[in-house]
């Protein structure tokens, strides 16, 4: 499992489901997640469920990010294989006191490297929303270009960025 300067990339365990509920329950965080809205603790539970059922089902997935310093767990980074489609998307979602400190961008740096490499995946997506401007400039650091516009599963506009192997 990859490990950055700053963070262990890792399988879940049981112990992540407390601070991963406690990530989801934040407003802040949501703002730009599905329907923008907060996460109980059944719905978080049963978010990371889907998250490793992903993983048993295609052998990638998001990955628990753990500060390697505090050994805290600040989210996830990592690969979902999108609904109905053949595309693999980047993602990431950190709590509040992981931001602004350069996390997501190295997390989805070692997620792309993984992709491309031991994956052999031919592109990545990224969905945005239009607003994000914090994710809007990691997809730029990813090598990301815009693709288009869309509208998400939860009716939310979202813009697609892409990546070819080899274009970063």
């Amino acid at each position: 499992m990859p490990t950055t300067e700053r963070l262990r990339l890792r399988g879940w365990r049981d112990e992540d489901l407390k601070p991963f509920a406690a990530l989801c329950a934040d407003p802040r965080v949501m703002r730009w997640v599905g329907r923008g809205e907060p996460q109980d603790r059944a719905q978080a539970e049963a978010s990371l469920q889907a998250i490793r059922d992903h993983w048993m089902r295609h052998g990638f997935g998001l990955w628990a990010a753990e500060e390697r310093a505090s050994r805290e767990l600040a989210g996830f980074v990592g690969l979902a294989r999108l609904d109905g489609s053949r595309d693999v998307e980047i993602g990431w979602r950190l709590r509040r006191g992981a931001w602004g400190r350069g996390l997501a961008t190295e997390g989805a740096l070692a997620a792309r490297e993984h992709a491309f490499g031991e994956l052999g995946l031919a592109r990545l997506v990224a969905l945005v929303h239009p607003e994000n401007a914090a994710s809007i400039r990691v997809v730029g650091k990813l090598g990301m270009t815009f693709e288009r516009e869309r509208v998400s599963r939860h009716g939310t506009p979202v813009r697609v960025y892409a990546l070819e192997a080899g274009a970063s």
